[in-house]
């Protein structure tokens, strides 16, 4: 594998970027700008890995999960070690449910379990009435429940 200042290196390129990568705010912006750019995923793989900040590693590999297909995730949290892949396995099993919106009645059943990430994600994105209609009457911040009431509504007229 490369060193990590030829991965920057071929990201700098790639990107047009200058930023001070002696920084964790420079190299974010510079991972995040390239992530934009499918043709530089795997140079980002192989960046996570060798990336010595941690949780910066983790914070590309979750938005890494939010820009790949499902069936791509277990690659991305391969880069983390097990100890640092909490966080970015459910994020990545949330991701998997808003990709793939659960029935009625899973969401009645799993609510509780939803973090209120996923569960303000799902008022803002399902499509069926009588899900948003239970998030309107269960979900945990009022917010999501406003959110999803009229969004329910909308549907309904």
């Amino acid at each position: 594998m490369p060193d990590l200042d030829s991965l920057r290196t071929t990201l700098l390129t790639a990107t047009g970027l200058t930023p001070d990568l002696t920084t964790d705010v420079g190299r974010w912006q510079l991972y995040r700008t390239a992530a934009e750019d499918t043709a530089n995923h795997a140079t980002l793989l192989q960046a996570a890995t060798a990336e010595p900040d941690r949780t910066l590693a983790t914070a590309l590999v979750v938005h890494m999960l939010s820009l790949t297909p499902t069936a791509d995730h277990p690659t991305w949290l391969a880069t983390l070690a097990s100890s640092e892949r909490a966080y970015a396995s459910q994020r990545s099993t949330e991701y998997g449910l808003l990709r793939t919106p659960p029935s009625c009645a899973t969401l009645a059943q799993d609510l509780d379990n939803y973090t209120n990430w996923l569960q303000r994600r799902l008022a803002e994105s399902l499509t069926d009435p009588t899900s948003l209609l239970e998030l309107a009457a269960h979900a945990r911040a009022k917010r999501t429940r406003h959110i999803a009431r009229t969004r329910a509504r909308a549907l309904l007229d």
